[in-house]
């Protein structure tokens, strides 16, 4: 178990995992749909606009990822598919395994320091994991992120890289609280 991990967070949304190949097609909180519903961002001197109606799902991915209202979930977009990872805007790092189980999202809902987070993976319960379905792995290089920034816009410390091989994968959630003052979610990625 390494003593230190790479967190990310949002600014109070929920957090994407999506293909590094589709980055670019991840809009965030801004306009992706024409008439003709096709993948488009709405440029204003040289920049992106952010849509006024950014919750509404039918014109950002941001309000997509919103309609997950579950811990996590799968949702469609540009043809391909995102997991959110939903409910609060808590601090996420990846810790990848060699297992079947192939890593966890680990989410710090509250702890007294990083320390006590690091030392509470050592050892977690095996049952208790609860099914929110499955995620299709098209790609090896995938990227966790805040869903309301563009992918396209991202800077280094804004997101994580997940590597993981093509197929199928259960997502699987543990709310674990190993004493009083320690709580993570954890979302795990077990290969089907």
């Amino acid at each position: 178990m390494k003593n230190k991990l790479k967190w990310i967070i949002s600014t109070g949304g929920s957090l994407v995992l999506i293909h590094e190949e589709d980055r670019q097609r991840w809009f965030g909180g801004y306009s992706f749909t024409n008439n003709k519903n096709e993948a488009i961002i709405k440029l204003e001197e040289g920049g992106l606009v952010q849509e006024s109606d950014f919750m509404n799902s039918q014109k950002t991915h941001y309000g997509k990822a919103c309609e997950v209202t579950e811990v996590c979930g799968v949702i469609n977009f540009n043809n391909t598919t995102a997991l959110v990872l939903g409910d609060e805007p808590a601090a996420t790092a990846w810790l990848p395994s060699p297992e079947k189980v192939r890593g966890i999202f680990v989410r710090w809902i509250y702890a007294e320091n990083e320390q006590s987070v690091v030392k509470s993976l050592n050892e977690f319960p095996t049952n208790g994991w609860e099914t929110n379905g499955t995620f299709r792995i098209k790609s090896t290089v995938l990227i966790l992120f805040d869903s309301f920034t563009p992918g396209g816009n991202l800077e280094t410390n804004e997101f994580l890289t997940i590597e993981l091989g093509p197929g199928n994968y259960e997502v699987e959630t543990l709310e674990y609280q190993p004493d009083k003052k320690t709580h993570l979610r954890l979302h795990r990625l077990v290969y089907l």
